[in-house]
């Protein structure tokens, strides 16, 4: 660790920063990701996560033991060169599919989609999604086109099977945009 030779007063506490800082990482991931996997269970969107779920205000039991197997799983393979790859696809692909959904909310003119920062602007959006696509590319090809596929089956899986909530749809603001812009030219 080249910071911690230069590291004043001593290497030590850039050390016990990477540490501590790794393992704060580590502790958010293993409390966060059994939450979000036991609400997308809740919500019945994949049938498959039905025993995933548990009520409000309940720890996520299955969940948590579901995601410490993952996590030793990972542990087990003991090569870090071969698993940051697919975490990185992963959150570039959550990232990336933000980004897109930004773009096209700001392209549709949904009239719910309000967006704060002073600077927005939808090129930003579409460069950030875009520029999400060209680093999972730039990491590994190979990764990314497994990821980008996962995605799709997932994505596909789910707008077939999976259970209809009213969360809102891309087309719909799509069609509700044209059926606005015909009713703006007829003056």
């Amino acid at each position: 660790m080249l910071t911690a030779t230069v590291a004043w007063p001593t290497p030590a506490v850039v050390q016990i920063g990477v540490i501590l800082s790794t393992l704060g990482a580590a502790l958010q991931s293993l409390t966060g990701a059994p939450r979000l996997l036991s609400a997308i269970a809740n919500d019945d969107i994949l049938p498959i996560l039905k025993y995933f779920k548990s009520p409000d205000g309940v720890e996520p039991h299955w969940a948590t033991l579901f995601s410490l197997l993952i996590c030793a799983g990972c542990v087990i393979v003991g090569d870090l060169d071969l698993i940051s790859p697919v975490i990185t696809m992963f959150f570039l692909l959550c990232y990336g599919g933000v980004n897109l959904s930004c773009f096209l909310l700001d392209l549709l003119d949904a009239p719910s989609w309000r967006p704060r920062w002073q600077f927005h602007h939808w090129s930003f959006s579409l460069a950030g999604a875009l520029l999400c696509i060209v680093i999972m590319f730039l990491i590994s090809w190979s990764f990314t086109i497994i990821s980008l596929a996962l995605a799709s089956l997932i994505y596909y899986y789910v707008s077939i099977r999976g259970k209809a909530g009213d969360w809102g749809d891309g087309f719909k603001s799509a069609y509700f945009q044209l059926a606005l812009c015909s009713l703006r030219s007829l003056g």
